[in-house]
């Protein structure tokens, strides 16, 4: 399999807020899930849109009720162009919490870059968390965009990401 590319932006329309509180495997993103163990936290008011950072469709979205750590729906969707096996479905998948879903996100709804998926929920403090990773043969690879977000990227930049489909890690052009 080539590898393929994927365009994407900053999950807020104007660039994140300047607060950031730890990238993967840092500030508590660790554990078994990949939408843990590769989470990124940006730091955001209340009420702040969200929007989709790729052309995805939404594959599920759960909006539970509040309990210690969990603040906000959470929507795991799947890249458009992602090639799936039903026996070891892969592709690139994205996470976002903490976020209160605009009412286009339901399961199977497909969703494109730039639109809003929800706003900023309450949290202490309030933030996005989001997380994003490449599922191959049945191992997640995660995509750390981190820096890329702290530096300023906002949805008016389209940044590319190069995902080789050969053991390495996926890199932003």
């Amino acid at each position: 399999m080539g590898a393929f590319f994927l365009d994407m932006s900053n999950p807020f329309p104007s660039g994140a807020s300047g607060i950031f509180h730890g990238g993967p495997g840092d500030g508590g993103h660790v554990g078994n899930q990949w939408y843990e163990a590769f989470g990124m936290d940006f730091g955001a008011p209340v009420g702040i849109e969200v929007v989709a950072v790729f052309d995805a469709k939404v594959t599920d979205f759960k909006h539970p009720a509040p309990a210690p750590g969990v603040f906000g729906d959470q929507i795991w969707m799947r890249a458009a162009n992602a090639t799936l096996d039903p026996n070891d479905p892969g592709g690139v998948g994205i996470f976002y919490t903490h976020l209160q879903a605009d009412s286009s996100v339901s399961i199977g709804a497909s969703i494109a870059r730039g639109s809003v998926i929800g706003t900023i929920s309450s949290g202490t403090p309030s933030h996005l968390h989001f997380a994003l990773a490449e599922r191959r043969g049945g191992t997640n690879f995660g995509v750390n965009l981190y820096s890329a977000f702290k530096a300023g990227i906002n949805t008016a930049t389209v940044m590319t990401v190069r995902f080789p489909q050969d053991g390495n890690p996926p890199t932003i052009l």
